[in-house]
């Protein structure tokens, strides 16, 4: 039986967004499909914020495009372009690629991870269901992504990302088998979606656990924990944190 615990960390991926370039577009030739949405609704809130901003004349970033068989459809700027149509404009700029329906689902789906505006557990859920059904769950070789790994995509302990598997992607949990990592406690805590620059510092530290893992010498595994332990007592003294009750 295969175990997938020895997983080489994944490299930094370039967002398809970098090579793409703003234009202007017309808004109602721009498809908004409720399956490229993992929120249930907008937040009227941020609709109405956003609605201010662009009355100031405030500059705020483009919104996504995906060309999907030449179609237009919008994968991320759902709140600006509400707010865009409730003050009676009828275009706007956007950064436009074209792709698949199903990595522009999930790169629709994880635009919302990287918003202030927290998402409910159930709209985490469907990101998790686009990430695996982008293949996003393999690496460049196409290697399964061990639970932790996709925990720490997503913000979420690998024993929920298993049961998620188990339940919504079945055969993909077989290939899992019975994995010896989640045997007993431990784990990530449960965790709200994590800031941009939190991300990177949880994917550095993954990345830390990840080398200790494929690393089968005692003394450089020793080293490694020394180092961590450090570390860890470094940022302690460095004061000015507090421990998130649970």
């Amino acid at each position: 039986m295969k175990h997938h615990k020895s997983v080489t960390p994944r490299k930094q991926i370039v967002s398809p967004w970098e090579c793409a370039k703003a234009t202007e577009i017309i808004i109602r030739r721009i498809r908004r499909d409720a399956s490229y949405q993992v929120r249930r609704k907008l937040d009227q809130v941020t609709v109405k914020r956003y609605v201010g901003v662009f009355l100031a004349e405030k500059e705020m970033p483009p919104i996504k495009v995906a060309l999907v068989n030449d179609v237009p459809h919008l994968v991320d700027g759902w709140h600006r372009l509400a707010a865009l149509e409730q003050i009676g404009r009828t275009a706007t700029r956007a950064m436009v690629i074209e792709t698949t329906e199903r990595e522009a689902k999930w790169l629709a789906a994880s635009a919302n991870m990287e918003h202030g505006l927290a998402l409910k557990p159930g709209e985490v859920r469907a990101v998790f269901r686009a990430f695996v059904r982008a293949r996003k769950h393999r690496n460049a070789r196409g290697v399964l992504l061990s639970y932790r790994e996709i925990g720490f995509e997503l913000g979420k302990p690998h024993t929920t990302v298993r049961n998620w598997m188990m339940k919504d992607f079945p055969k993909v949990a077989a290939e899992y088998g019975s994995m010896e990592e989640f045997k007993g406690k431990g784990g990530l805590t449960e965790l709200p979606v994590l800031e941009p620059s939190m991300r990177e510092a949880a994917e550095a530290l993954h990345r830390a656990l990840s080398t200790f893992r494929t690393t089968d010498c005692p003394q450089q595994r020793g080293a490694i924990l020394q180092l961590a332990e450090g570390v860890l007592q470094e940022m302690k003294e460095a004061g000015n944190w507090e421990a998130i009750p649970f």
